[in-house]
Order: C-alpha cells, then sequence, then structure tokens
C-alpha cells in the first residue's frame, strides 16, 4: 500500500483546482520537481570517482551489497556516500535517490552538449 507523503516538496495546493464533491478545500495536485519548490541539487561532474561509481552501480540497479564488492569497498562505505548524495538531493528512500541521480546526471548530459554544440541525435549518429 501507497501513502501519499503530503511533506514531501512535489506535492502542493492547487488553489484554483475546484473543491471535490463532498469534500471542502483544495485540491492536491503532484508537480514535476523542476515546477515545484526548489530542491537541492546534485552537481553530476562535481563527484568525485568513487562517488560517481557508486551513482552508476545505484543507477544500474546494484544493490549496497553488490555495489561494495564489486567497487571493493565496505557496504557501510557504499550506504554513507548514498546518505550523503541523497541528503544533497533532499531525497527520501532509494527511489528518490534514483530519481534524483537520475536527473543529475542528465543535466550533465545536456550541459555537455551545449557545450559541444550538437544535439543528442548529433552526437549518437557521430
Amino acid at each position: 500500500m501507497y501513502a501519499l507523503d503530503l511533506s514531501h516538496p512535489s506535492v502542493v495546493e492547487d488553489p484554483e483546482a475546484p473543491a471535490p464533491a463532498g469534500r471542502g478545500g483544495a485540491d492536491l495536485r503532484l508537480v514535476a520537481p523542476d515546477q515545484g519548490p526548489r530542491r537541492a541539487g546534485l552537481d553530476w561532474a562535481a563527484l568525485g570517482p568513487r562517488q560517481r561509481a557508486v551513482a552508476e552501480a545505484v543507477l544500474a540497479g546494484d544493490t549496497n551489497a553488490q555495489i561494495a564488492a564489486r567497487l571493493d569497498m565496505s557496504v557501510h562505505t557504499v550506504r554513507e556516500h548514498l546518505k550523503r548524495m541523497a541528503g544533497r538531493l533532499a531525497a527520501r528512500g532509494r527511489a528518490g535517490l534514483i530519481f534524483g541521480l537520475q536527473s543529475a546526471q542528465q543535466q550533465a548530459l545536456t550541459a555537455a552538449q551545449a557545450e559541444d554544440g550538437r544535439s543528442s541525435d548529433q552526437l549518437a549518429h557521430g
């Protein structure tokens, strides 16, 4: 069962939404993080090589134990890296961390493409 976390920054009140029948007050709606309140950021390029390796492994779906074994570090060290990244992203839970890491990675790719002056299609096709 899933619960709606009303304190999450992506949940905002929509004062212009019509009140649902039988209930008073405004509706709540989810908005994309870039439309909601500003969240803490993570600069993908500023990650160190070990942090980036941990982040990439999380994005690949690896567990903390798998990451620790692959990168020859303790599970505690993996957790500490993840905790620091989650704090910088204001993320809760692994799903929030993954979403934030994907966003940071995409922003870095977009910035690199802008610097290079080519679109993702041009980069993909040489």
